[in-house]
């Protein structure tokens, strides 16, 4: 599976649509400001995975680095989704949920970070749909351009 940013395949909905959270004091590790969270969703041609990768990154104040401080994978349907997706892998479970991704480069604040996206970001109403939404303009992006 190859995630691609939801921004390069589906620009004007994301420049209108793009999660964003502020901080307002720092808490559990995590340092006071704004923070951006990046889609993902896979690009490969008739792939259903339904998963995103949240990348969470910190934008913090001038002068100091800004990076990638986590990569979140969320896949919203139910365990037994992912077991028969990975035809009967019983690991296909652990794509359920909100997770860090073990393959990916996760900063110092990655497990603070995991929680406040699940208290913040993916229990707001409306915020599987959302993604659902992402995800199907950005599938049917992928599904024209493969043809």
């Amino acid at each position: 599976m190859n995630f691609t940013p939801f921004h390069e395949r589906c620009p004007e909905i994301a420049a209108r649509e793009m999660w964003r959270y502020t901080l307002q004091k720092s808490t559990r590790g995590l340092p006071a400001g704004d923070y951006l969270f990046v889609e993902s969703y896979c690009s490969e041609p008739g792939c259903d995975c339904r998963r995103v990768f949240l990348n969470v990154i910190w934008q913090g104040r001038p002068g100091i680095s800004r990076g990638q401080d986590a990569t979140i994978g969320f896949g919203w349907e139910r365990p037994e989704f992912y077991i028969e997706w990975m035809a009967g892998d019983e690991s296909g479970a652990n794509l359920a949920g909100a997770n860090l991704e073990p393959m990916q480069r996760q900063g110092p604040m990655a497990e603070a970070l995991l929680e406040m996206t699940k208290a913040v970001i993916l229990s707001s109403p409306g915020a599987v749909d959302w993604i659902k939404r992402h995800y199907a303009a950005f599938k049917a992006s992928v599904e024209a351009t493969a043809t």
